[in-house]
C-alpha cells in the first residue's frame, strides 16, 4: 500500500519518532512509511515547531536526532505562503465549516504532538 497524501497517524508519527531516534535515514524512514523523504523532512518540521512551545532546541534535537543548529534553523524559517493557484475558492457558509473543522484539527494534533514528546521523554 502507498500512503503518500494520507493522512498520518498518530502510530505512525511515533513510529517515525522512534526510527529517527535510532539513527534511520530519512530515506529508510521514507521507505518504512511508504512516503516520500520530502513527506518525513516536512513531517519532522511540522512536529519541531508544534513542539518548540514546550521544548529547548537541545531537547528538539534529540528527539528527532538533529543538531540543536538544524533545529535553529527549522524555527527561523519562515512557513511559505499558501499558493493562490491551489487555494480553493468555497462559498462563505462552507468556509466557516472548513475553518472550523481545521481548528479542531490543529487541536488535536498539538494534543497528539504533546503526547508523543511525553512518551520519549519518558523512555
Amino acid at each position: 500500500m502507498n500512503r503518500i497524501g494520507n493522512k498520518w497517524s498518530e502510530e505512525e508519527e511515533q513510529r517515525m519518532v522512534k526510527a529517527l531516534q535510532q539513527g534511520k535515514s530519512m530515506e529508510q524512514v521514507a521507505k518504512d512509511h511508504q512516503r516520500t523523504v520530502k513527506a518525513i523532512g516536512m513531517r519532522v518540521e511540522y512536529l519541531i515547531r508544534k513542539l518548540s512551545k514546550h521544548a529547548s532546541d537541545r531537547e528538539l534535537s534529540e528527539l528527532f536526532h538533529k543538531t540543536p543548529q538544524e533545529v535553529r534553523i527549522i524555527l527561523d524559517t519562515p512557513l511559505p505562503a499558501p499558493s493562490s493557484a491551489s487555494t480553493p475558492t468555497p462559498v462563505e457558509s462552507g468556509l466557516e465549516k472548513r475553518l472550523s473543522k481545521m481548528e479542531n484539527d490543529i487541536a488535536a494534533m498539538t494534543r497528539l504532538v504533546e503526547k508523543i514528546y511525553k512518551k520519549i521523554k519518558n523512555k
